[in-house]
């Protein structure tokens, strides 16, 4: 005797934690990139590139979890979650 065919979920579980991880790492990316550096180094507090600093480590969070078969979905909603809020805010702010 078979079970009944367990239906597919309706959300992917991965990808939806990748796109909360990257709207949280897009808003928090942008201001914590300022202010700590700012505070370390007040010379740069002036200056705008600081808003731009989170992009680097972002990309190799997401190039590794891109990389890897079992966490490409989350790496795909890290990436979109990431651009969406992060890139506006750097704009914004700088």
């Amino acid at each position: 005797m078979a079970s009944p065919a367990i239906p597919a979920p309706f959300l992917d579980r991965g990808l939806m934690s990748g796109l909360l991880a990257g709207l949280v790492v897009g808003c928090l990316g942008p201001c914590a990139t300022t202010v700590i550096p700012s505070a370390a180094f007040p010379g740069l507090a002036g200056t705008h590139l600081t808003y731009w600093a989170w992009i680097p480590l972002f990309l190799v969070i997401v190039g590794g979890s891109l990389y890897l078969p079992e966490a490409r979905r989350f790496g795909v909603g890290l990436l979109v979650g990431g651009v969406l809020i992060g890139l506006p805010i750097a704009t914004m702010f700088s």
